[in-house]
């Protein structure tokens, strides 16, 4: 099969998809449909009353609200921002909304974002794995109901994991440093615009710039552990300079929302509904990254090997690090905390240790560090680079939100263990067997759409 049949069918299946479950499913109450209607859907109709016309002629101040109306989308009062995001997907929708004049159209072509985030995935995949079977491997996230729920409802989560790609794909292909920084920062300023809480994905671009040497395209030769230090301090100011540009960028596309608001991205009212952070995420994380990687455990198993007869000193850190981050905080279940949905329902059928401590989380947390580590491991030296600042910051990043909810890390943790398992694709399938590698990620697709079945019959 070549890597053309393997997007056409991706890309039609998609389509048929969004089509199909922006008219059949709108009326499921869905989480997804619950955000739609407190937050998303009146911020977008904000917009659609408050209209973007912009007079040049105008005062600094009106000219900033005529701005915001045109930008941002919103109304000119930071109190009507009903959603907890910034707003380049209420925008957005809105002005389709406007254009169309029907909402369910809208819904539509909201719903359509998904065809080209698979169709690039589908192709990254084929072209990391250097087959048409590597696309394969991208179907735990492909049938995620995290991802296909998101489609018949207007919520701007699936543009801003778009987005997230872009910007990972960028940090971790070998491209010029000037390349990156063309699709790196477009990415991360339309990224910010989407969800302020995505600046995080600054880091690994910053880490990608550091790791190349001026001029030079990617990683053309072997490199060790032993010239890292070597790598990052090579043409050190010329990068620095590229780095102040990536943090430039986010911090500015942030910044450009606050002004236009006057010192504020949402209303007060969403400020006070996520004030106060939430410690469990870690725990959260690492747990889901460690289910997750056992359907990708045939591309681990040589390095596992090597862990275990020779790290295993590393291999036990690592353990112990998933252990203290679950017996820290506390980890029950408990709505008013933040701690429900997705894996906090499994976590409220297990026994609770010193009624604060799940013994769920603590084995699954110790077993997702001690493979975060195995990753780190078994992929080249530059994707490990990457790769620990991206998961770095993204564990850092959303000890902020109040809620750690499971919709929050799959899409980026199933992504991730994708493309990763796509790079070691061609190196492993020579001391593995084919079926493993691929089976393994097939089950998983499979698994998907057995909870996304079994989500929407429950709605």
């Amino acid at each position: 099969m070549k890597n053309t049949s393997v997007l056409t069918l991706v890309g039609v299946c998609s389509i048929v998809w969004a089509v199909w479950s922006s008219l059949l499913f709108h009326h499921l109450e869905t989480p997804a449909k619950s955000d739609e209607v407190r937050y998303h859907l009146p911020a977008i109709e904000s917009f659609l009353v408050n209209g973007p016309s912009i007079n040049i002629s105008s005062e600094s101040t009106t000219l900033k609200a005529d701005l915001l109306s045109l930008v941002v989308g919103l109304s000119k009062d930071p109190s009507q921002n009903f959603a907890s995001t910034t707003s380049l997907y209420h925008v957005l929708t809105g002005e389709i909304v406007f254009l169309l004049s029907d909402r369910d159209a809208a819904l539509i072509v909201s719903a359509l974002l998904i065809v080209p985030m698979y169709l690039f995935l589908a192709w990254w995949l084929m072209h990391l794995g250097k087959e048409w079977s590597a696309a394969l491997l991208g179907l735990p996230f492909f049938f995620s109901y995290l991802i296909l729920h998101r489609t018949f409802a207007f919520v701007p989560d699936n543009l801003g994991w778009f987005l997230v790609m872009l910007v990972i794909y960028a940090s971790l292909e070998p491209l010029s440093i000037r390349a990156k920084l063309v699709i790196g920062t477009l990415g991360l300023f339309l990224l910010v615009a989407t969800r302020q809480l995505h600046i995080w994905m600054v880091a690994p671009l910053a880490a990608s710039i550091l790791w190349n040497r001026m001029n030079e395209c990617g990683y053309c030769e072997k490199i060790t552990w032993t010239i890292l230090v070597s790598r990052l301090r090579s043409d050190f100011a010329k990068k620095f300079i590229y780095l102040l540009l990536v943090g430039l960028t986010a911090i500015l596309s942030l910044y450009f929302v606050l002004w236009l608001w006057g010192g504020g991205s949402v209303s007060e009212e969403i400020v006070s509904l996520n004030r106060g952070g939430n410690p469990s995420s870690i725990v959260v994380i690492l747990s889901l990254f460690g289910i997750h990687s056992l359907f990708y455990i045939g591309f681990l198993l040589p390095t596992i090997n090597y862990v275990l007869k020779e790290e295993k000193h590393w291999f036990y850190l690592f353990c112990s690090l998933g252990f203290i981050s679950a017996l820290v905080p506390q980890t029950t279940f408990d709505q008013s905390k933040g701690r429900w949905t997705g894996i906090w329902n499994i976590v409220n059928a297990f026994p609770v240790f010193g009624e604060r401590t799940s013994i769920l989380l603590v084995v699954t947390g110790s077993l997702g560090a001690a493979i975060a580590y195995i990753w780190f491991r078994a992929l080249e030296p530059f994707w490990a680079w990457v790769t620990s600042i991206l998961f770095l910051s993204f564990l850092v990043i959303h000890l902020v939100p109040v809620n750690a909810w499971q919709r929050y890390y799959d899409p980026l943790i199933l992504m991730l263990l994708a493309v990763c398992a796509a790079s070691l694709f061609q190196r492993e399938k020579n001391t593995t067997s084919t079926w493993l590698l691929l089976g393994l990620p097939v089950l998983g697709g499979v698994m998907q759409v057995g909870l996304t079945l079994f989500k929407m019959k429950s709605f």
